[in-house]
């Protein structure tokens, strides 16, 4: 059986890392975990379906086992272009990493995606092993997706969010946060905020824009 196959080789080699994928067997469960510290969750990489696949699998698995990655663009299946910053952010909530040709990339792009890599290793230990909050659902709403991350001794969260489609009319948005300490000072957008304003006021998302706006903000405490 695969678990077999699995078991000889984490037994003969035990500093192998390897990971599992989901595409095909759909085997995306704690036997598999067993083997492989992450999973792929699916082949579609396209950061707007990617909204409501990372959605659903993180209603039961932690981002740390979801391999999560930058594609091209247009995106092989969807065929949709979207912006490399986008793709970046979106892909951050899991195991990052890229799949596409570096050697058809602009400087620019090369420029992005250093800035990108250089994001991720500072909020890495957060997404990996942070609480998990859903603040708004594309998959519910088909507008706009938010989620919040925040560690366990509520002195840090990091907000990923994106506006799918943007809106001629629109403004900014107010997101409440949770997993807070209503006690505590945080930092945000260069502001001070008691955990407590956070949480029932909310903090100010920017006004989209174009479609695909993608962005994230840090809020970290700060001292009394």
């Amino acid at each position: 059986s695969v678990y077999a196959i699995q078991e000889r080789l984490v037994t003969e080699f035990p500093d192998l890392l390897f990971e599992n994928c989901s595409s095909g067997g759909a085997r995306f469960d704690p036997g598999m975990f067993y083997y492989s510290p992450q999973i792929w969750c699916s082949d579609n990489m396209d950061p707007v379906e990617r909204l409501e696949i990372t959605e659903g699998t993180a209603l039961i698995y932690p981002l740390s086992t979801i391999g999560s990655h930058v594609c091209g663009a247009p995106n092989d299946i969807s065929k949709r272009s979207t912006p490399l910053k986008t793709r970046g952010i979106i892909s951050m909530l899991g195991n990052f990493g890229y799949e596409l040709d570096i050697t058809k990339l602009s400087e620019k792009d090369k420029e992005e995606i250093s800035r990108q890599i250089q994001t991720y290793k500072k909020i890495a230990p957060l997404i990996q092993g942070g609480d998990y909050y859903r603040i708004a659902s594309y998959a519910s709403n088909k507008k706009f997706d938010c989620v919040e991350i925040t560690d366990s001794k509520k002195e840090k969260a990091c907000l990923i969010y994106m506006q799918v489609l943007s809106d001629s009319n629109g403004r900014g948005r107010i997101v409440k946060l949770r997993g807070l300490d209503k006690n505590k000072k945080y930092k945000a957008d260069g502001k001070i905020y008691y955990g407590s304003t956070l949480m029932n006021a909310g903090l100010v998302i920017e006004k989209s824009k174009g479609d695909f706006y993608a962005g994230y903000k840090i809020i970290e405490q700060v001292a009394e």
